[in-house]
This record gives structure tokens, C-alpha cells and sequence, in this order.
């Protein structure tokens, strides 16, 4: 089950994805995810089953006659996901939610596709010129789109200029294992696995950037 929380939800959007999928849900209200109130977490991990058991005049007649119900509460666990967020936050709001995720979930998941890295720079380049072939396609019923992609191309600009900003302040593994000790007041991390790595996303230079920390 995936929950959808932001501290400005898109409600809109996010009514649009739960309506295609029943594994998807969200809160319209705002959450701040460094203090992540405690109903809304264990209403996210506790589901409910009902067992039934049906007495045997109740099952030859296939009534609800001389049935009766058992709810039984099943614990699950809180993985929190951070896609092309987790640059968003500076080191005190970023330790402040990884504190409050060591504190109220069994693990967390952030991924980035962009990096400070040269490749991630050519990358975000490429955007620019993708667009001047892509644009006329998809928005040629747009003219405004078209004008500021063509004749006046402040839309590339601001995309490849969006892409270089998150790359600046997209941390590396490391950078992210600091804070994390931090957050933990100093001392290294007991009971959790910390797991990094990468995985291409767009031949040959773009490359997603990956942390997972797990509840041992």
C-alpha cells in the first residue's frame, strides 16, 4: 500500500493515481515528514481482517444465520520513499525527517536521478536541445508553449536550469550516512542496513542514485 503525504498535496493528481490503483492512497491534508503524526502512521501499517465462522444450520441454508465475525488486527511495516524529493530539503529539515524516520518507520528508500557528477551536467545539457525536437509534437496546439520553446526558449533554460540546482544539492551516499548519525545524535546506526548504489536511467550518462536503510 502506498500513501501519497506532502505538506502541499496535489490532491488532484494524487485522486487521479488512487483512482487507477487500489494499492494507492493519499492524505489531503498536509503532513510534515519530519514530525509525521502518529494516527496517520498507524493507520498506514494496521489493516483489519474479519474471520467468519458459519454454524451448520447456517451453512445449509447459505444464510448469516448462526454466523459470527472475529476482527483480527495485523501490524505492517512503514517504508517511507523519498523519488526526486530528498534535494529538497537543507541538513536541518533533512535531519529532522530522517530522525523522525528512524523514530516512527522500519525503513526509508530516496531516489534521485540526477548527481554532482559531469555525466548527471551532460545529462540535464541534453534537455535543452530534447525539447527543441519533442516540443512541436506533443504542445503543437499550444502556441504560447511553442513561443517560449522556439522563439523565446525560456522554457529549456529553466528546465536545464531546474536540473543543474537539484544536481548541486543532490548528496552522495555519504553525505546522506552523516546525516542519518546525526540524526541519531552522533553514534552510528544499531539494527539498520544502509545500502547504496546506482542504475542507468538514460544511456550513457544518465544515472539514478539510490539509498535504502532497512530495520534489521
Amino acid at each position: 500500500m502506498f500513501v501519497l503525504t506532502d505538506l502541499h498535496p496535489h490532491v488532484e493528481a494524487w485522486q487521479g493515481a488512487s483512482k487507477k490503483s487500489e494499492n494507492v492512497r493519499f492524505v489531503a491534508e498536509g503532513v510534515d515528514a519530519a514530525d509525521a503524526p502518529r494516527d496517520l502512521v498507524e493507520r498506514a501499517t494496521t489493516t483489519t481482517t474479519t474471520t467468519t465462522t458459519t454454524g451448520e444450520a447456517g451453512r445449509r441454508r447459505r444464510g448469516d444465520e448462526g454466523s459470527s465475525g472475529d476482527e483480527k488486527k495485523e501490524k505492517k511495516k512503514v517504508m517511507r520513499l523519498f523519488s526526486l524529493a530528498f534535494h529538497h530539503f537543507d541538513d536541518e529539515l533533512a535531519e529532522g525527517i530522517l530522525r523522525n524516520t528512524l523514530e516512527t518507520s522500519d525503513g526509508f528508500g530516496i531516489f534521485e536521478l540526477q548527481s554532482r557528477t559531469i555525466s548527471s551536467f551532460i545529462t540535464i545539457f541534453l534537455f535543452g536541445p530534447l525539447l527543441g525536437i519533442i516540443s512541436l509534437y506533443y504542445f503543437w496546439n499550444r502556441p504560447l508553449h511553442l513561443f517560449f520553446t522556439y522563439v523565446v526558449p525560456l522554457i529549456p533554460f529553466c528546465v536545464v536550469f531546474d536540473g543543474y540546482i537539484s544536481s548541486l544539492r543532490t548528496r552522495t551516499p555519504e553525505e546522506v550516512e552523516a546525516l542519518l548519525r546525526k540524526a541519531n545524535g552522533g553514534r552510528r546506526l544499531e539494527g539498520w542496513r544502509f545500502m547504496s548504489g546506482q542504475e542507468v536511467h538514460t544511456w550513457p550518462t544518465g544515472w539514478m542514485s539510490w539509498v535504502i536503510c532497512v530495520r534489521e
